[in-house]
């Protein structure tokens, strides 16, 4: 992967050689807003040392992101595990960094099933999903797809279909659902995977099509709301109530987690009854990327981090040291503290007056899970 320099900039009085420029993949309209001000904030930062500019492309979808970096027509995005192994199977592409949560303790979240409160008499065991109305995150996530339908083929309640069709098998043992990408080319190859995996799906918006990575109903926040609106279960990352409790409001007391051992736990017991565990979420770039290429990247992400993230731990994961107070490349004799009061002082606010944070902020853009899951305290190569 070649990436071409920017023209030159002038930066606080400080002008800067010719830049390469990174293109971060978005896919909706919150998420390029984000990307942008990450952009403007890299811009404006009052000590820019960043080694790349940054610039957003939109896509449809995660799979449009993936094709678009292997022909070098991006180069980021940020992918699920199991879109992880889609990227690397079918478009060569690798990981460069993974996010960590919880201020770096964890490397990865909880796959859950969760019914309705008041579904209690009639789906009590992972049994009685059969003929039930589901919701997933999208065919191929490893918490809304791959971990829920392993587990109930380890259960022996899918039949395998026509050549371990998993779609298929789903469709078998589940009423009309919605499992998002369920009918493009990669996963109907021969174009007879049953309508009824994406019943549930929405088209209402014109910039969304039905069933496909930009659905209404995709990912965790759409699968959430199919759940809401018409599902009667939905596979999920164990911290998707507690954000829409927050985000959207929801009285989480109306949702309950289905155990795969049988019975019902509270939302917030998912160490006890959780589907699986899910690795952390990863930005891949091109294979053929160059390793001092791949260096800088990590080196850009790490820069942001540092920046923009006010849950950062400040440490060097390429060293595994905390980062040293002269870190400025400009100025040595200037500290970590120093640089963070100039550029508070020097930085133009974004458009709400609010500085940029690299990670959550749902709110301010009205989406969760922007660029990066809102979880996020850190990232590591």
């Amino acid at each position: 992967m070649v990436l071409k320099p920017t023209e030159c900039q002038v930066n606080n009085g400080l002008t800067s050689g010719p830049k390469p420029r990174l293109v971060f993949c978005a896919t909706s309209g919150e998420e390029m807003r984000k990307c942008e001000h990450w952009s403007q904030a890299i811009q404006r930062s009052a000590w820019n040392a960043f080694d790349y500019d940054l610039s957003c492309k939109v896509a449809t979808d995660k799979d449009q992101c993936m094709n678009w970096i292997e022909n070098s027509m991006a180069h980021l995005v940020l992918l699920d595990p199991g879109e992880v192994f889609t990227a690397g199977r079918y478009h060569s592409l690798v990981p460069v960094m993974y996010e960590l949560y919880n201020n770096v303790k964890e490397k990865g979240y909880y796959s859950v099933a969760v019914v309705k409160t008041s579904t209690s008499s009639y789906i009590r065991d992972i049994r009685d999903l059969r003929g039930r109305k589901a919701c997933f995150t999208g065919v191929g996530h490893m918490s809304g797809w791959v971990i829920p339908i392993s587990r109930l083929l380890d259960e022996e309640l899918l039949d395998i279909r026509d050549c371990n069709n998993m779609i298929k098998s789903a469709a078998n043992f589940f009423g009309d659902s919605c499992a998002p990408n369920s009918l493009i080319d990669k996963n109907n190859p021969i174009g007879n995977n049953p309508v009824s995996m994406c019943a549930l799906c929405s088209a209402t918006h014109p910039d969304k099509a039905k069933c496909s990575g930009s659905d209404l109903y995709a990912n965790f926040e759409g699968a959430f709301q199919c759940l809401a609106t018409v599902g009667d279960v939905s596979f999920l990352r164990h911290t998707t109530i507690n954000q829409m409790s927050r985000f959207k409001r929801i009285n989480k007391n109306e949702y309950e987690l289905l155990c795969p051992n049988g019975g019902r736990r509270s939302v917030d017991s998912y160490l006890e009854c959780n589907w699986g565990f899910v690795p952390s979420h990863a930005i891949v770039i091109s294979s053929v990327t160059l390793p001092e290429d791949r260096a800088k990247i990590q080196r850009f992400f790490f820069d942001s981090v540092n920046k923009f993230s006010p849950q950062s731990t400040n440490r060097d994961y390429l060293s595994g040291q905390p980062l040293k107070p002269s870190f400025n490349r400009f100025n040595q004799s200037f500290s970590m503290k120093s640089n963070l009061t100039k550029y508070s002082l020097l930085e133009d606010k974004l458009r709400n007056d609010d500085q940029f944070s690299l990670f959550g902020d749902s709110v301010k853009y009205g989406a969760m899970n922007l660029l990066f899951s809102d979880e996020t305290t850190a990232l590591s190569p």
